[in-house]
């Protein structure tokens, strides 16, 4: 009745932050927990910290791959009969694996939860995704099937069954050294059910190493997101065809945070842009049309601001275009009034 637990925790260059990660693992209230710690080729001294937590930790050390075989390694290297993977540069509450494991029903393959989002400093900058984004559980497949993605967490809200995990890993790492856990995500609902956990199980830390997706708007970041959902959808339909399920054929214009990603570059580098033959008043249109159709979308007022968004950087001239992009993608840079209408 209490399952073995394997928490995964990947680090690259994370010694600030890893020991807070690490701690809280080992200061779980959950007993039958093994913490398995994979340092992808680090340079900083994330080496001897880790060897310093003696027998309390399984260390694995490897030559520098990328997240996705980080997690393989950890993975073959673990035995719980539930697997969870967390970012070193995260940290779970007291209580997270408890709730983890009191959601796995016997045809649960994936529970996943929000999370707390700090700064560098430890400053509570809002929660992922946020309350007013319903999360898709039970609807998971019919979402992913239709629109080619649903509303789900990162890496550290998510916690997995290990005998779906060994039907689907290892993580291909040539397609998703970037968004490793997307793989999985993507492929859970059609294997069992997706359970959800409304509040907080622990952090997630925005600093300057991961900041990619707050800090910026250069052109190469959206048209690198934009690759990697199209790979994403190949996988969807991949995946489908295996269990003879006929998904949609235009993933990508129903897709809102691609069409989010895919007009953001459009306006902002046309010529660069992947996909020669989009128009930005059409992208605008589809969407808005995704925004109103999307069920995680609960909230109207989240749907208006989305809709303004799209329209306006659909028809606003290019010396406007920075500042519209950047009032989606880049948050410190929002006035006052406008963080207060964002959140």
């Amino acid at each position: 009745m209490n399952p073995k637990i394997s928490v995964i925790i990947n680090n690259y260059n994370y010694e600030l932050f890893l020991a807070e990660s690490i701690n809280s693992c080992i200061n779980q209230t959950y007993a039958d927990l093994e913490i398995i710690v994979v340092d992808d080729g680090s340079t900083d001294k994330s080496r001897e910290m880790i060897n310093s937590y003696g027998d309390k930790v399984i260390p694995i050390f490897k030559g520098n791959g990328g997240m996705s075989s980080a997690l393989n390694a950890g993975f073959e290297a673990s035995s719980g009969e539930f697997i969870t993977f967390l970012d070193a540069d995260d940290y779970y509450f007291p209580e997270a694996i408890e709730n983890f494991v009191r959601r796995f029903e016997e045809d649960v393959v994936q529970v996943q939860s929000r999370l707390q989002v700090i700064d560098r400093e430890g400053k509570p900058s809002g929660i992922a995704p946020p309350y007013s984004m319903k999360f898709d559980d039970s609807e998971a497949l019919q979402v992913i099937l239709e629109r080619g993605r649903y509303s789900t967490s990162v890496t550290t809200g998510l916690a997995f069954r290990r005998s779906f995990l060994q039907k689907i890993l290892p993580i291909p790492v040539q397609d998703y050294r970037m968004f490793s856990e997307a793989y999985i995500v993507v492929s859970s609902p059609f294997y069992g059910k997706i359970c959800s956990i409304d509040q907080p199980i622990g952090v997630r830390r925005i600093h300057g190493s991961n900041d990619w997706g707050h800090a910026d708007i250069r052109p190469e970041k959206f048209r690198k997101s934009i690759e990697h959902d199209f790979i994403r959808y190949k996988t969807i339909r991949t995946t489908a065809s295996q269990f003879g399920l006929s998904p949609s054929e235009d993933f990508g214009y129903k897709d809102t945070l691609h069409l989010t990603n895919r007009l953001a570059s459009l306006r902002l580098d046309p010529i660069h842009h992947p996909i020669q033959t989009d128009f930005p008043p059409l992208l605008a249109y589809y969407g808005i049309l995704s925004c109103l159709t999307a069920p995680s979308l609960t909230s109207i007022s989240r749907k208006i601001r989305f809709i303004i968004w799209f329209l306006c950087l659909g028809v606003s001239p290019k010396f406007a275009v920075s500042y519209f992009v950047s009032l989606l993608f880049v948050p410190r840079q929002r006035s006052r009034f406008l963080k207060h209408v964002f959140k």
